[in-house]
């Protein structure tokens, strides 16, 4: 199995995240809201993406030449979800429309995005939510709903994920116990010692 379409998809979803604060500060901008410190945070996506292609390994560059609409739905699709998700934990939040708009907040999460990117602390951790709550406080929203707005998006992406693993891993362990794997994978498999 080759990596190229896995760096493909990698490179694809860290585009997607230096672009969108830029094309979110600009939306937000024409629509006559302050961006604030907003623009300065957002042009920091113009330098990390130019600079890695050059490294590209020609099989993620074929990749993306036969897959690159197919690849960019697939990753305009997934990030949107989450978009999505996060507006319906402000709105659930009593962060009202008319207090932080459609676009404040896709700037918010735009944000957010860029700051879980760079690594500056594992998996993005609390630089991600004080991107978000930050740039949702400078819009307008209070800080309690704002906290609550980034509790729920926080619980919503971790919790359930880390459920289905666990789920997963005892149904794979059952199946290592019953020798399900060994057809499966053409060789003995050790299930290893019972708890």
């Amino acid at each position: 199995m080759t990596s190229g379409p896995v760096v493909a998809t990698g490179i694809w979803n860290l585009g997607f995240k230096f672009a969108l604060p830029i094309v979110a500060v600009i939306l937000v901008a024409a629509t006559g809201h302050s961006t604030g410190g907003a623009v300065g945070i957002s042009l920091l996506g113009v330098g990390p993406g130019g600079t890695r292609r050059a490294g590209f390994p020609d099989q993620s560059a074929g990749v993306i030449r036969e897959r690159g609409r197919l690849l960019t739905a697939a990753v305009l699709v997934s990030q949107f979800r989450v978009f999505f998700l996060v507006l319906f934990c402000v709105r659930a939040a009593c962060i009202s429309a008319g207090k932080v708009s459609f676009l404040p907040v896709l700037l918010s999460f735009a944000v957010a995005g860029l700051a879980g990117a760079l690594p500056i602390t594992p998996g993005g951790l609390g630089s991600v939510n004080a991107s978000f709550s930050g740039m949702l406080i400078a819009f307008g929203a209070t800080s309690n709903h704002t906290l609550a707005a980034d509790l729920m998006w926080q619980a919503t992406t971790y919790f359930p994920p880390i459920v289905l693993g666990i789920v997963t891993y005892v149904l794979w362990r059952r199946g290592l116990d019953k020798g399900t794997y060994q057809e499966v994978l053409g060789v003995k498999l050790s299930a290893g010692p019972r708890h």
